[in-house]
């Protein structure tokens, strides 16, 4: 099917993609930084086996791992009340995901104890008996540090665990020399690493009355702000959680990272999606003129809500044979939800813009039947030389009255990877939300991108699309190329090099 430069009223699809562009051009210098693989894991340890409960640790760590996923980390894992068994398997999962990565973050939120100048976090099955205990029971602050140590570039690690220790009262202390201190120690970092307290050593961390604890809470408000540096960035929490605490409480942060570069966790506004303005159909001599512009943009190449997908091919496009697409959902259940769909591949026709010939792009049309789900994806070479991407993608979703999730409210990017059951590597590129069910993502043209993202989309098997729901779960839509979307690739790659 022809896409929008070929249609009827694509006009006014083409301003409203210009003011995407024109949000894209702004903030061009930014898309190199979406090539950063970022990776997280977070902790939250509520339901303590031989201690009470702590209200806030679980819900903190999911609205932390939320945040993260919103503000592009390419991957954030969270575990919830972890024994120190499954504490240390999610910790070695975790590193082997950090090698190699940009960023490496850990966040933990429970109880934590300074032992002999050494910190600690405490898993959810310690007993604590004796002060000889600790180094057996809970994991030091030292070891987390080497699972963040394969990251390149940058290793966070932020302990929201400084509370009234409830071990302390009742453990015995078999080493008359060894002190154990109120909250946690001093710590160095390596270079290249910065460790949060949520109080300075020494202080008691306040669980406070709200849904999160203040410097949650904090953390939280200030992770929305664009173009902060995470120095800056825990600067401002730490204003925030003294004044929430009438002063009771300072955060602290032990940074040995070089001055000379700066990190941004967000770079642009979390849902940037730029007001399409009220546009009418250009007139045509002999026809009549509208009386009031077109109250929402149609894509009319894509799917409207209510409508179903042209099931004919129209003349320009080649469909392959069906190929595999999969949802994965996260849900409370250990493995999540899994629904297996369809793919079918084919080229088609475009015309890039008036006057200009037509030449190939790769269209994919997806259906997962059972959740009444379908999404078309789209890739065109980028012609026109102002614009900052060498390619462009479009993604549009369909999705029913009674999507159970409420529907689909970001779309983080795109990753390639080589088997359906794999990690994939994102793509450089910046996904803007252009409608409802509408992404655009252009692919960045930043020198050090263009050859690893041609040879990702020509190498790679799978495409991974993850999603967020409105009710702010993720999911991940993986398709298969197959032999059929290689064959595609190839013909409409080998047409684009010719000219």
């Amino acid at each position: 099917m022809p896409l929008i430069a070929n249609n009827p009223g694509a006009g006014a699809v083409r301003i409203a993609t210009a003011i995407v562009w024109g949000f894209l051009l702004i903030f061009a210098t930014v898309l190199s930084s979406y090539a950063d693989n970022r990776v997280a894991l977070v902790i939250g340890n509520s339901s303590y086996a031989s201690v009470a409960a702590l209200p806030n640790p679980k819900r903190d760590a999911e609205a932390v791992t939320a945040a993260l996923r919103n503000v592009g980390f390419q991957s954030v894992t969270m575990i919830a009340d972890a024994g120190r068994e499954t504490l240390v398997k999610a910790l070695g999962e975790f590193a082997r995901e950090a090698d190699g990565a940009d960023w490496a973050l850990i966040y933990f939120a429970g109880h934590g104890i300074e032992v002999a100048g050494t910190n600690y976090l405490i898993p959810v099955d310690a007993r604590l008996v004796s002060d000889r205990d600790v180094s057996l029971e809970a994991i030091s602050l030292d070891q987390i540090m080497t699972y963040v140590d394969g990251a390149k570039r940058l290793r966070v690690v932020i302990l929201d665990a400084c509370r009234e220790n409830p071990f302390l009262a009742k453990m015995l202390r078999k080493d008359p020399s060894r002190s154990i201190g109120r909250g946690l120690a001093r710590y160095e970092p390596a270079p290249g690493s910065i460790v949060v307290f949520a109080a300075k050593e020494g202080q008691i961390a306040r669980d406070g009355d709200a849904p999160n604890s203040p410097f949650a809470t904090a953390f939280l408000k200030n992770l929305k702000v664009p173009k902060l540096d995470v120095r800056r960035l825990f600067d401002l929490v730490r204003d925030d959680v003294m004044e929430m605490t009438g002063r009771r409480q300072q955060p602290f942060a032990y940074s040995s990272v070089s001055g000379r570069e700066e990190f941004y966790f967000l770079t642009t506004p979390v849902g940037l999606t730029p007001i399409t303005p009220q546009v009418s159909k250009p007139s045509v001599p002999g026809q009549q003129e509208p009386t009031a512009p077109t109250a929402r943009l149609k894509i009319p190449d894509r799917f409207e809500p209510g409508q179903q997908a042209p099931p004919a091919l129209t003349p320009g496009t080649q469909a392959r044979p069906a190929q595999k697409a999969v949802l994965y959902e996260e849900d409370p259940t250990p493995n999540g939800k899994r629904f297996v769909g369809s793919v079918i591949w084919r080229t088609e026709t475009v015309t890039p813009g008036p006057g200009q010939p037509g030449e190939l792009a790769i269209r994919a049309d997806v259906e997962l039947p059972e959740r009444k789900l379908a999404m078309t994806w789209s890739l065109r070479r980028n012609t026109d030389k102002g614009l900052p991407a060498t390619h462009t993608v479009e993604i549009m979703f369909k999705v029913p009255p009674d999507f159970p999730s409420g529907g689909i409210s970001n779309v983080p990017g795109i990753l390639m990877k080589q088997a359906g059951e794999t990690r994939g590597v994102p793509l450089a590129g910046l996904a803007v939300k252009v409608t409802p069910g509408f992404y655009l993502i252009g692919l960045s043209n930043v020198e050090a991108d263009k050859d690893r993202n041609i040879q990702l989309l020509k190498e790679r098997s799978w495409f991974d699309i993850p999603v967020v729901y409105n009710n702010n779960r993720r999911a991940i839509i993986a398709i298969e190329k197959g032999i059929p979307g290689d064959n595609v690739f190839a013909e409409v790659f080998k047409a684009w090099d010719k000219e």
